[in-house]
């Protein structure tokens, strides 16, 4: 128990000079884009991600590229490739055009072009370096498209990194389709929930007009008029459709896309695919006839899968929130039911324990700790006598004083605490109250017999404020003693059964000498507390 985890917290100074930051890569941006991709450590060359296209490329299976130098393998960019990468982005953040050399498993050397980038990637100071498929046959001006579509596929997963809401991934997603096919007049995206079987819009905006959310109902999946989401979400693939395809008309007429002399001819439906399910559809459509290729299919998809990963972080995300706050408030129900089951089993206490918690969470406030420092004190406050319910009433309840066999059992309470809080692992950081604020400073009190800073700070803290609230509380065995001969009492104890700073600091918050404005209603709150 020789630990204090109440200790304050150093400050760190932060380093105030302005310098570029790299923008957060996202951990599930690799594994979007079918080409081949690599993440290095910018010091120490390891990779730090791979797709399955950039190992198949080399030779080798991912797992045998992670977290390995490159140096080390057989096979990969190799270090003149890196030292070439490097010197390139000390001029620019970014490289587009770089010809490579890629070594490949069993000797053999391919020529191809590629793109680089610094990025932080999980805390690392890394380079994304991105390869155009060689040997594909696709004559220049398709390479030159992919590598747009790649481009812009990574600067949208880039913009989604500091977006923590569905509803701006959504807008950000049909703003880059937008940017992507720029004959396009109006946007669709919807999510579907697996579990409920049900489709529903979230975002829509035609010609630069966006709809509310209020707007746009919630279907189920197996709704007729849903032929084309629905159509998209079964197969898995992406479908184009012109004015002449039944779906088209039936989509384009449900989403009320209708402008004056201007008819929607064509339009593409795209299933946004993450963790290998489809978790919504993003739909776009055009006033032009056959206004969409496969490959612009291709692209778009790239950003839709992106934008699928991301809304799925954002609702995990929050489902552990919610998760969290639900635990929390349960934590919170059992302590606080703990606490009141005590109190009325020991009615001689009444209100002894709103007390010196209040009075705690002061002292911990005087002494500098911090909110989650103070948190735990509440609650270990709040269960310093939980220990008692394995005592039994006939000692408990005693109206007259203990004899020493009755003192052996009542001084087994912080033990009886430990051994039903510490199972639980949320108690564990707030046990140290009820196991140890019978401990005194000099070594004499039970049930360890620890002395000084063996003492938890917060038990150290909490046992000034426990023993004043009892002498200065009736007993059914005594009166309440005058405030002036429990002061003196405590400060007779400093050093002795009390940790002489924590003495000085709680008696200058009761005598009032703690003048600070900041702190002046919180003494006038203990004051009112001492006066009850």
């Amino acid at each position: 128990m020789n630990r204090s985890i109440y200790s304050r917290r150093k400050i760190t100074e932060p380093n105030l000079r302005t310098v570029h930051r790299p923008q957060p890569l996202p951990s599930y941006f690799l594994q979007t884009l079918p080409i081949p991709m690599c993440v290095l450590d910018r010091l120490t060359g390891i990779y730090l991600d791979a797709n399955d296209d950039f190992a198949r490329l080399l030779g080798l299976k991912r797992e045998n590229i992670l977290h390995k130098n490159g140096a080390d393998l057989t096979a990969g960019l190799g270090d003149g490739n890196l030292k070439k990468i490097l010197h390139r982005l000390e001029e620019e953040p970014s490289v587009r055009s770089l010809d490579l050399i890629i070594f490949q498993v069993g000797g053999k050397v391919i020529k191809t072009e590629g793109q680089a980038q610094m990025v932080d990637f999980q805390g690392h100071e890394a380079v994304l370096v991105t390869l155009n498929p060689p040997g594909t046959g696709d004559p220049p001006s398709e390479i030159g498209l992919q590598e747009k579509a790649v481009q812009a596929a990574n600067q949208f997963s880039l913009s989604l990194a500091e977006i923590d809401s569905t509803d701006e991934i959504a807008q950000q997603l049909a703003s880059s389709a937008f940017a992507m096919l720029p004959g396009s007049c109006a946007v669709l995206v919807s999510l579907f929930d697996t579990r409920l079987q049900s489709i529903t819009h979230i975002y829509q905006q035609h010609v630069g007009e966006p709809f509310r959310r209020a707007d746009l109902p919630e279907m189920t999946l197996d709704v007729v008029s849903l032929g084309l989401l629905s159509e998209t979400i079964r197969t898995r693939q992406p479908i184009i459709t012109d004015q002449h395809d039944e779906r088209h008309a039936a989509a384009v007429t449900r989403m009320k896309l209708f402008t004056p002399g201007k008819v929607i001819q064509s339009g593409i439906s795209l299933p946004m695919i993450t963790r290998d399910t489809v978790i919504g559809v993003l739909q776009v459509f055009s006033f032009k006839p056959d206004g969409y290729q496969e490959r612009d299919a291709a692209a778009v998809s790239l950003i839709a899968n992106t934008a699928a990963s991301a809304i799925h972080d954002v609702q995990l995300t929050h489902s552990l929130e919610r998760t969290s706050q639900d635990l929390t408030q349960t934590y919170e129900a059992t302590i606080n039911g703990w606490s009141r089951a005590l109190e009325l089993r020991d009615f001689s206490t009444e209100r002894h324990t709103e007390r010196v918690v209040s009075i705690s969470m002061e002292l911990g406030r005087k002494i500098g700790l911090d909110d989650s420092d103070l948190l735990r004190i509440k609650r270990g406050a709040q269960l310093h006598d939980i220990g008692k319910m394995g005592v039994p009433d006939s000692i408990l309840l005693k109206p007259g004083p203990l004899d020493e066999a009755e003192w052996r059992v009542m001084r087994k309470h912080p033990v009886y605490a430990y051994e039903l809080l510490r199972p639980i692992p949320k108690f564990n950081d707030i046990v140290d109250i009820p196991y140890c604020h019978h401990e005194k400073w000099d070594g004499s009190g039970y049930p360890r017999r620890l002395s000084g800073r063996e003492i938890p700070l917060a038990a150290r803290l909490f046992a000034v404020v426990d023993v004043w609230d009892a002498l200065s509380s009736n007993r059914p065995y005594r009166t309440a003693w005058p405030q002036h001969q429990v002061m003196d009492y405590i400060q007779h104890q400093s050093n002795k059964h009390f940790e002489p700073e924590i003495t000085q600091a709680f008696l200058e918050i009761v005598k009032g000498k703690w003048h600070s404005k900041t702190a002046l209603p919180q003494f006038r709150r203990v004051q009112a507390i001492i006066a009850s």
